[in-house]
């Protein structure tokens, strides 16, 4: 694999850490942090290799409210190379404040940082920024959400069309195994179309580690508010990296973003793998429904209930 490096031609490192706080913002607790947002914001505002970062009318972000609690507060910004993030997080006004962080926010058991590459133009939005927490709050460090001190090479998942060269060579990849573990004849090898691809109807996405495709898979509306993944493969160069897992947590936000509140999947009854990935990611067993009814000594259908994002996501 590719030696994780600081910066890659091409790409920012975004990054987002949140907080509990201990008192409401305008409690005479949180005062001295208070007295530091506009300071603080200038500071990052005007460091080498600032590139974005999320506000308010106000310039900071204390009034988005991310994740359904007022208490929470975010940060999440955008920057050229994790060390111009790095010199800005640990130099300076910022890290005399970073040093009363538990003045004035809660101590919790779980990580409230995370970055992730991104294509230099792409603005991260707070729900992408949530599902990223998210993913290395389950999962741990990985291409797809990982620590200032670990940085891992870029992973990053792209619409494209099933006739893509990329595509065309990770569906044949697919197909081949799925032949090999599953003989008999129509045993899960349904197609997918063009037109079930189509934007606001669903999507195709190919995953590339470091610029090489490693991954794809599909999403597709098959009822209202109702999607299926379909056509899930990973290289073997990218198992054990939980780049599926990634890929599930993508295809799970294009969903979200069409309005599902439902999907479902269907594999193998031995494709034990697939189903602790699946699992793992909150999927249960399911009725076999549609096309698989004629399939049942082949399929194995699970489905799982999307969380919806409110409206100050």
């Amino acid at each position: 694999m590719t030696q994780a490096r600081n910066s890659f031609a091409g790409w920012h490192v975004a990054q987002l850490n949140v907080g509990r706080l201990v008192a409401p913002l305008d409690s005479p607790e949180l005062a001295d942090f208070v007295a530091n947002l506009d300071p603080v914001n200038g500071l990052a505002d005007a460091s080498p290799g600032f590139v974005w970062r999320l506000q308010d009318d106000s310039g900071s972000a204390t009034s988005i409210d991310t994740f359904d609690d007022p208490t929470v507060i975010v940060n999440l910004s955008m920057w050229q190379s994790i060390d111009a993030l790095k010199a800005f997080v640990y130099q300076g006004i910022h890290r005399d404040v970073l040093r009363r962080r538990g003045e004035w926010f809660q101590a919790e058991p779980i990580t409230n940082v995370v970055a992730w590459w991104v294509p230099a133009g792409h603005i991260p939005t707070p729900e992408e920024a949530r599902q990223r927490l998210d993913f290395r709050r389950a999962y741990g460090p990985t291409s797809h959400g990982f620590d200032l001190a670990n940085p891992l090479p870029p992973l990053w998942f792209e619409r494209t069309s099933l006739d893509d060269p990329a595509a065309q060579e990770l569906i044949g990849e697919l197909n081949a195994e799925l032949a090999s573990a599953y003989p008999a004849p129509g045993a899960n090898h349904f197609g997918l179309t063009d037109a079930e691809l189509a934007p606001g109807v669903g999507t195709f996405l190919v995953g590339r580690l470091d610029g090489v495709p490693v991954a794809c898979g599909a999403m597709r509306s098959i009822a209202p508010g109702f999607g299926e993944l379909k056509r899930m493969y990973t290289r073997p160069i990218g198992r054990g990296k939980r780049i599926a897992a990634s890929l599930v947590a993508q295809l799970e936000a294009e969903a979200v973003a069409l309005g599902l509140s439902e999907l479902c999947l269907e594999t193998g009854p031995t494709s034990h793998g697939a189903i602790r990935l699946y699992e793992r990611a909150r999927f249960t067993y399911c009725a076999p429904w549609g096309e698989y009814v004629l399939t049942p000594q082949s399929s194995y259908c699970m489905h799982k209930t999307l969380r919806v994002p409110h409206a100050l996501d």
